[in-house]
């Protein structure tokens, strides 16, 4: 019976992993790439007179797309909790970037929002990021740089889904 299933059954893709080797671990690789582009990228907006830590530029980058959040909104989607989310949008705000209004509905909700300011550097910052990130990319194809992309997706949503099934696990314990 199990011989029918595994005939039947699709191969899996499934690349052969060697430990042996920290130096070409994923996870230290993964890590070491993070680590590197950020401080890179916080860097070169140093360089063109913006100091913001990783996670601010990650909340202009949210409101470019899609303006007028709510702080609660936008901690969810950078993933970070509301104090610290706080304190990011706090730095950009001192820097008006960004204003923080509380609506009449509910006085507790705060709307983010990107001030003239805010919009106007939009070009300015990702030309930074993009030089930066081209400069790192030289010597990669487009289709290596595509693949890649697609790899490192492919590794988040795997690991959302498994962290996903974790926690369903637990909660029917």
């Amino acid at each position: 019976m199990t011989d029918k299933i595994r005939q039947s059954s699709p191969k899996r893709n499934v690349p052969k992993i060697s430990l042996t080797s920290t130096l070409r671990s994923p996870g230290k690789l993964l890590h070491d790439a993070d680590v590197r582009l950020k401080s890179g990228l916080v860097r070169a907006l140093k360089n063109a007179g913006y100091e913001l830590p990783i996670e601010a530029w990650g909340i202009l980058n949210l409101l470019w797309e899609e303006d007028n959040l709510s702080q609660v909104e936008i901690g969810a989607r950078i993933g970070r909790d509301r104090h610290q989310t706080s304190r990011l949008i706090d730095s950009l705000n001192q820097q008006r970037l960004v204003t923080r209004e509380s609506i009449i509905e509910d006085r507790r909700v705060k709307r983010i929002a990107l001030t003239d300011t805010g919009r106007a550097v939009q070009t300015t910052l990702r030309g930074v990021a993009t030089e930066y990130l081209e400069r790192i990319f030289t010597g990669v194809t487009q289709e290596d740089y595509d693949g890649f992309i697609r790899c490192l997706q492919h590794i988040v949503d795997r690991l959302q889904t498994a962290s996903d099934l974790t926690v369903r696990a637990a909660a029917s314990r």
